[in-house]
């Protein structure tokens, strides 16, 4: 048994001795055991540091420092540094512990981990933190097994996404709003519905990196249970912009509607390129907008109604002329009431129409001018065929006298056939003028003459032009006789070269 030799002194046990030294370093206040190979063992030494720091190997001593303390008060350990684990983990016994609960305003966790999991696969993990930043420009969350994500599930306000770049979810079926799809009327309370407001545009861009056969990017709006899907937009306008890519052809914007119980066939609405801003007014009124159909857009024609198409169509049969103030119609006119006029002359197929039929039933009754009035109907020296005239007016014309050495008494037939006169002076011959030049026909005309003064004298036989002739060849002779009438007839078959003279009467009173 080797022998123990104690020993005080200041130094660690001498070399080169046979037995075992038991040495106090008094100094230092450490305990040394020897050996016969002259190395010594520290075996113990006074508590180094202050009161609470928790002791360590410092240089062979033990050590303390104020960054690793120990408070038995409040089981509380107190590190200032780095805990460096080189294996193993951070083991508790407890359902709940908290790590750096209190002052802490910044905490990085696996800095340079390629792996970083936190909680269990079942259960809650908590980040109570108001912003998680990730300092990567890639990050993944939940990408690998994750079949269910809740997020963020009592927020009332959720911000996704930088305010530039592309924010994609890929999921074919994205449910906004009420996850019960519950909503009972379409006046419900607001938390039923989905209000979007953007800070400026929201554009909706339906895109398909590859398209298949077939197929075409969309955006359906439905109602899953087939009923009748709403799209509504509460003010503002509904902005239909033509594509705009790089490609030269212009792709419009058309809105289509799709057949319901035939639904291969749609009704599309499309726009013409427009060469300035159009405006085209619905009225407020209930009822079928008819479109143009066949021969309709033909320039002057005038659209109509077709039952079996149920489009307007034109025919060149109904038109308009707009720089000859025009109507043209090909077919009969059908009038159950009145054709009115603002005019004060109205011309009624006065250019090409050589026949003109009124009244085409076996009994009929024409009405021409005002039941009170005067009413003037020229035919302009045209026939006037197979007419039976009930009442008969004879219109008085104007009659000119020349006194002097002429002393001429003129008749102008174009004034009327009836000419009334009151002798002022003697009368040597008559002047008829404006005779109608029309082959075939007879012209007459009625002189009622009254004598003014008895000693004036009237020549019944005497024209200017032509020469009257008389029934046994006998001009009649005027009544001298103021206050008396006389009333005598002229007509004429060779327009006046020839006159036939007939009394009708003398010497009224």
């Amino acid at each position: 048994m080797a022998t123990i030799l104690p020993r005080r002194g200041t130094t660690a046990p001498t070399t080169g001795l046979t037995q075992y030294e038991l040495a106090v370093d008094t100094t230092n206040k450490r305990i040394y055991i020897g050996n016969s190979g002259g190395s010594g063992d520290l075996i113990g030494s006074a508590p180094g540091g202050s009161d609470t720091q928790i002791q360590f190997n410092d240089g062979g001593n033990l050590g303390g420092d104020s960054g690793l303390t120990y408070n038995k008060t409040t089981d509380a350990l107190t590190m200032v540094g780095d805990l460096n684990l080189n294996g193993g983990g951070i083991k508790s016994n407890q359902t709940t512990v908290s790590i750096l609960p209190s002052t802490v305003t910044t905490l990085n966790i696996g800095g340079s981990a390629t792996s970083l999991n936190l909680g269990t696969t079942t259960g809650t993990t908590t980040i109570n933190s108001p912003t998680v930043v990730g300092s990567q420009t890639t990050q993944a969350l939940y990408d690998n097994v994750a079949t269910t994500m809740n997020f963020a599930r009592a927020a009332t306000s959720i911000t996704m996404g930088a305010a530039t770049g592309t924010t994609a979810i890929r999921n074919p079926i994205l449910r906004v709003g009420n996850t019960t799809g519950a909503i009972t009327t379409n006046t419900t309370a607001s938390t039923n519905h989905l209000t979007l407001q953007p800070c400026g545009k929201l554009i909706i861009v339906p895109t398909l990196l590859t398209i298949n056969a077939g197929s075409v990017p969309s955006i359906t709006v439905e109602n899953t249970d087939q009923a009748t899907g709403v799209v509504e937009i509460a003010g503002g306008d509904l902005f239909l912009t033509r594509k705009t890519a790089d490609d030269l052809n212009f792709t419009p914007v058309n809105i289509v509607f799709e057949g319901g119980v035939n639904n291969t066939s749609e009704t599309t609405l499309t726009v013409e390129e427009p060469t300035a801003d159009r405006t085209i007014t619905l009225p407020d009124a209930t009822g079928t907008v008819a479109v143009l159909g066949t021969g309709s857009t033909t320039d002057g024609r005038i659209p109509y109604y077709d039952t079996t198409t149920k489009t307007l169509i034109g025919a060149s049969a109904l038109s308009y002329n707009d720089g000859t103030a025009t109507f043209t119609f090909d077919g009969t006119v059908t009038v159950g009431g009145t054709v009115g006029t603002t005019n004060s002359t109205v011309n009624l197929l006065n250019a090409t129409a050589t026949t003109i039929n009124f009244g085409g039933a076996t009994s009929s009754t024409i009405n021409i001018g005002a039941t009170g009035g005067t009413s003037t109907i020229d035919l302009n020296s045209n026939i006037l065929k197979e007419v039976e005239l009930r009442n008969y007016f004879e219109s008085k014309g104007t009659v000119t006298y020349t006194g002097g050495m002429t002393q001429d008494l003129s008749f102008d037939l174009s004034t009327g056939n009836v000419f009334v006169y009151t002798t002022t002076g003697s009368i040597s011959q008559f002047t008829v003028t404006n005779i109608p030049s029309k082959a075939n026909t007879a012209v007459g005309f009625t002189v009622v003459l009254t004598c003014g003064n008895g000693l004036y004298s009237v020549s019944f036989d005497t024209f200017s032009s032509g020469s009257p002739v008389w029934a046994g060849g006998t001009p009649p002779t005027a009544s001298n006789t103021v206050g008396r009438t006389d009333i005598v007839s002229y007509v004429t078959y060779d327009g006046g070269t020839t006159w036939y003279g007939m009394v009708g009467g003398l010497n009224f009173y």
